[in-house]
């Protein structure tokens, strides 16, 4: 049976180099290891771009408190320290379409 993580995979693959990818893997205590669903965590790919998320607010019923982690390679650790997420009302006037 294929995994639709080979699917994700190529798509990865396909991204170019100075793309960072964020897997949100929120919804992860709530399924199982299955063909449709594989955690990028047990099953991690050689891509030292990739940060996967998880929370504990959905598990744990925390939502008011969005507490959570990611679990990434050094090098996009260090990105994300330098170059800090903004809210999505200061990205989108700056998007250029």
């Amino acid at each position: 049976m294929r995994y639709a993580h080979r699917s994700q995979e190529s798509l990865i693959s396909k991204l170019p180099a100075n793309v960072m990818i964020l897997i949100d893997e929120a919804y992860h205590h709530f399924v199982s290891d299955t063909a449709a669903y594989r955690s990028f965590l047990e099953h991690p790919l050689d891509d030292p771009r990739i940060i996967v998320a998880r929370t504990f607010s959905k598990i744990y019923g925390l939502a008011g408190l969005r507490v959570g982690y990611s679990v990434s390679s050094k090098e996009a650790a260090n990105f994300v320290l330098l170059n800090p997420l903004r809210p999505v009302s200061e990205v989108i006037p700056h998007l250029e379409i």
